[in-house]
């Protein structure tokens, strides 16, 4: 149900090509927000969602980018306010996984990761979280899996079937519980 809340307002959505990333930027479109699909590599899949927003009579835009690369964000943030004027919604949803155990995981997959979802989530915010007092009423989510990903046959640690083993640290973006969230997502009362 479309409430029309954000009218006016405008989202970036990164890893918005699929799965989480797309339904969030359709739901924040449905409620009349203007959309940046952002994607790492697959136009067809960011096309796709961009195409359903405007479909559905709302303004969206994609921009193919790595959010582990300064530069593509910077890019993709100067684009968002080159075409709607401005960013007030950031969902920094990008993420990558592996589907191995953590120990049969070498270190360049493991830093590739930690590039997508922690050093990403940090290109994004500084260009598009200006300083408190010119950003009142934007709202930058940090979203992280919420369950661990399970691996059929032998655990990753040892014998134990279907072990539990997290890909984020427990240093990685969590809202509401870390000294800088003021500064990170502010949401009004």
């Amino acid at each position: 149900m479309s409430t029309n809340e954000l009218n006016g307002k405008v989202a970036i959505v990164t890893g918005a090509g699929r799965n989480i990333g797309r339904a969030i930027a359709l739901a924040l479109a449905g409620d009349g927000a203007s959309i940046l699909v952002n994607a790492r590599s697959n136009r067809a899949e960011a096309d796709a969602v961009a195409g359903e927003i405007v479909a559905a009579g709302g303004k969206a835009m994609v921009h193919i980018g790595d959010v582990a690369d300064a530069a593509q964000v910077q890019a993709m943030a100067e684009m968002a306010v080159k075409h709607f004027g401005r960013i007030d919604i950031l969902v920094n949803n990008a993420a990558l996984r592996r589907e191995k155990a953590f120990a049969e995981m070498s270190y360049a997959e493991w830093r590739e990761i930690m590039n997508v979802t922690l050093d990403g989530t940090f290109h994004c915010v500084k260009p598009a979280c200006a300083p408190e007092e010119e950003r009142r009423g934007n709202h930058c989510q940090h979203r992280r899996p919420e369950r661990p990903y399970r691996r059929k046959g032998p655990g990753a640690c040892g014998d134990r079937q279907g072990r539990d083993h997290r890909f984020h640290p427990r240093a990685g973006p969590r809202p509401r519980r870390r000294r800088h969230h003021r500064q990170l997502a502010w949401f009004p009362a």
